[in-house]
């Protein structure tokens, strides 16, 4: 993908119009406002309520060279955008010529796999399964890895309503990445409203946060360090979320993604209901204190709160995580 895509990106992250989304066959269209977020098009209401997040890797343009210019996320769902500002559809445009340069590369390295995988299948039935998680690991790119994640939060977003997004909140949670991993972080964080086991990584760089974990806390250094602890897991070598997806998803949609680059939501979706009730495992002692050490945040606050006490290093005075207006708007994020 390459620089191309990343500097499409990020030239039009700020960029917002409104349009006219249907939620599927049949709904009555409705007037939205359509923004670029991290890896992908939301899509909220007059009130900055997300309704959908679109994987811009996956966005399908149904009538092109014509205007209005209407959009899906896929191209045999009902849900449709269309968008009439001459501004965003170049900038859909432009990301997909990017995503669209980086794809000869991997098509061939697919079709490489793929016929390895082939070889391997008569004799290495049992043994396959893995082979091809491990293979897709090393060989999907990051923009694919977006797109699933977009797909399963999309799917995620079902059962629990969708995504949290009030302006001052999703600025807030953008500045509090900032702090803790530096501005080239490749991370991004959503809230949900719904009950969720805990905070749940996903491919891409995704961080899914419960509505609850701000709710239950009145110390933004706790909410700042129940982050780390779950990107530590992730860092560490902890299984990668995609990893698990695949396992989940099985071994015909690991093979549809090494021939296609694309895994169908279907496959994705006993995951994404599995991940809203899973309890994460954390990571080892040593991995979470590095982690605190390197985001240059205490563990005290974290590890009283949830009973689990690391040896915090020698010097302990550490940058303020954010300022109080944050921390307000963030506990506000679902309030719209």
């Amino acid at each position: 993908m390459g620089a191309a895509r990343t500097t499409a990106l990020d030239q039009f992250q700020r960029l917002e119009t409104t349009g006219l989304w249907r939620a599927g066959a049949g709904e009555q269209r409705r007037e939205v406002v359509v923004a670029f977020g991290s890896a992908t098009l939301v899509i909220s209401d007059a009130g900055g309520r997300p309704l959908s997040h679109w994987s811009l890797a996956a966005v399908t343009r149904l009538n092109p060279g014509e205007r209005p210019a209407l959009y899906a996320p896929d191209a045999d769902t009902g849900e449709t955008l269309e968008i009439d500002d001459a501004l965003m559809i170049d900038a859909i445009g432009r990301v997909q010529a990017a995503i669209a340069g980086a794809a000869p590369r991997s098509r061939r390295l697919r079709r490489v796999l793929v016929g390895a995988l082939v070889v391997l299948l008569a004799g290495s039935a049992f043994a396959l399964p893995g082979i091809a998680r491990r293979q897709a690991l090393a060989l999907v790119p990051q923009t694919t890895r977006q797109e699933i994640g977009a797909t399963l939060l999309g799917l995620m977003s079902r059962e629990t309503g969708p995504a949290c997004r009030a302006p001052r909140g999703a600025a807030a949670l953008e500045r509090l990445v900032r702090r803790l991993y530096g501005a080239g972080a490749r991370l991004s964080i959503v809230v949900l409203p719904g009950d969720m086991g805990g905070m749940v990584a996903l491919p891409g760089g995704l961080l899914v946060v419960p509505r609850a974990a701000l709710a239950d806390s009145d110390d933004p250094l706790v909410f700042a360090g129940e982050v780390v602890a779950a990107r530590a897991g992730v860092g560490a070598g902890a299984r990668d979320p995609l990893g698990a997806a695949l396992e989940s998803a099985g071994l015909r949609a690991t093979f549809i993604l090494l021939g296609t680059g694309r895994l169908p939501a279907r496959a994705l979706e006993g995951h994404a209901s599995a991940l809203l009730h899973q309890t994460p495992e954390l990571a080892d002692d040593a991995t979470l204190a590095a982690a605190f050490a390197a985001a240059d945040l205490a563990s005290g606050p974290w590890a009283l709160a949830t009973d689990h006490p690391l040896p915090e290093p020698e010097t302990t005075e550490t940058a303020p995580v954010m300022p109080d207006a944050d921390w307000i708007a963030l506990q506000s994020i679902c309030a719209g």
